[in-house]
C-alpha cells in the first residue's frame, strides 16, 4: 500500500509547487474519494483535522508559500 509521501510526490508531479497546506488538503480528499468510491484506503496514514502532519514543510513551520519537495523526496 502506498503511503501519503507517494501521493504527495504523485500530486506534485502532476500540479507542480504549492503551499504546504494546499497539499495537505489535496491529500485529504483524494484519501477521502479513494474511501468513498472503493471502500480502501489510498494510503495508510492518519489524518488529523483535514491534513496530515508529517506533511508538514519541515525546516520553516511559519511559511506555508514554500515547496515542500525537501520534505517527501527525503522520505521517498
Amino acid at each position: 500500500m502506498a503511503n501519503v509521501f507517494d501521493a504527495a510526490k504523485y500530486i506534485l508531479e502532476r500540479l507542480g509547487e504549492m503551499s504546504t497546506m494546499k497539499l495537505q488538503k489535496l491529500c485529504y480528499y483524494a484519501q477521502a474519494w479513494s474511501l468513498v468510491w472503493d471502500d480502501v484506503p489510498l494510503f495508510d496514514g492518519y489524518m488529523v483535522e483535514k491534513v496530515f502532519n508529517i506533511l508538514w514543510y519541515d525546516d520553516n513551520h511559519g511559511d506555508n508559500n514554500r515547496c515542500v519537495c525537501r520534505s517527501y523526496l527525503k522520505h521517498t
